[in-house]
């Protein structure tokens, strides 16, 4: 058995059109969430209740169509409007508006919400009809600016596409509007879906030699730009291990520019390496560090990034490691990654070990 109700519980909060008619075109978002929930392996039968006849309606409407594949879910990234309805009304005006900026023609349906409504992207169609990506962020005024706002402005000055494993930077929209700021990025569409909706990985991967290859690849290529953006400063790194590791933070051999981004849910096959807003010198070895870290909750997987990154493990990537290591257990501390908490205290105990050598 299984209790949804049509317009309470989380899922209708977190499913946008979007997701529902990926799902089902036609549903509402709680009709969606309400199929969704009847399909789930093992339910069979449902039982239905509603205090009013229109929602009764719907409900049963919902569940009179064709159960989606268990799959359908599996590949559908989860669309996150923010609770606030003036936060999304704000946000949709302001992406409607720089799309007419750049003479893109906005696709519906596939619409993608970052963290509290600060981001929202949609697929698009450039002025010459090219599949194209509008993403909009906003920001107060005051933190229009740094690093992870000129991200992806400078990733494309300085990287380009990366030998086409990064999407292209198309054009840029800069707004300000009652103290807040909106900067619209027009990217080159991947057609590829992620290899994880969730930047922790929850399953294992089966990815062919030559994807190693080419991200091996492109991060050499990132590794010998030229940038003075800075990812991770020696400040956080000074106090956020001997906070979290109980360590005093190791020197780095050498710094170097990364994605400082580098989890699952960044990652396509074929390969792109998407999101550049965090790129910029960190220690030798951060982005495998960081895709090891993410990949702890799969063994397999694990072995085989220590396999492409061979710094991982020895004394010149120990700066890295235990930077990612703090970060991920600070997150934890903070309510997020809660998964990988047991794994990274374990990885902590053995950097500890190794820093003590």
């Amino acid at each position: 058995m299984a209790s949804a109700p049509l317009h309470g519980g989380e899922l209708p909060r977190i499913v946008g059109q979007g997701l529902a008619d990926l799902i089902r075109p036609g549903l509402t978002p709680a009709q969606a969430s309400l199929l969704t929930t009847a399909s789930c392996p093992g339910v069979t039968p449902v039982l239905l209740a509603a205090s009013r006849t229109p929602h009764w309606r719907q409900a049963t409407d919902a569940l009179a169509q064709p159960r989606p594949p268990p799959t359908t879910c599996e590949r559908s990234p989860v669309y996150s409007p923010p609770p606030d309805p003036a936060t999304e009304h704000r946000m949709r005006t302001h992406h409607q508006r720089a799309a007419r900026a750049l003479a893109a023609a906005v696709e519906p349906g596939g619409e993608s919400w970052g963290w509290a409504g600060r981001t929202l992207g949609t697929p698009a169609r450039t002025a010459a009809g090219d599949a194209a990506w509008l993403r909009l962020v906003s920001a107060p005024a005051a933190k229009a600016s740094g690093k992870l706002w000129d991200g992806a402005a400078t990733a494309q000055q300085t990287l380009a596409d990366l030998d086409g494993y990064r999407p292209a930077l198309l054009a840029v929209h800069d707004a300000t509007e009652d103290g807040t700021a909106y900067r619209a990025e027009l990217t080159v569409r991947v057609s590829a879906p992620v290899l994880s909706d969730d930047p922790v990985l929850h399953h294992e991967l089966d990815l062919p030699l030559g994807w190693w290859a080419d991200l091996i690849h492109a991060l050499e290529k990132v590794a010998a730009a030229s940038t003075d953006r800075i990812a991770v400063r020696t400040q956080y790194t000074d106090r956020a291990i001997p906070a979290f590791l109980g360590i005093p933070a190791p020197a780095a051999p050498r710094w170097a520019p990364a994605h400082a981004d580098l989890h699952w849910a960044n990652l396509t096959n074929p390969l792109q390496l998407l999101d550049w807003e965090a790129w910029g010198l960190a220690p030798a070895g951060f982005d495998g560090a960081m895709l090891y870290a993410y990949s702890l909750l799969q063994p397999v997987t694990a072995a085989r990034v220590r396999a492409a990154f061979p710094i991982l493990g020895t004394p010149d990537g120990l700066a890295a490691e235990t930077t990612v290591c703090a970060m991920l257990l600070q997150t934890v501390d903070r309510g997020d990654n809660l998964p990988l908490a047991d794994q990274l205290q374990q990885w902590a105990s053995e950097l500890r070990f190794r820093s003590s050598q």
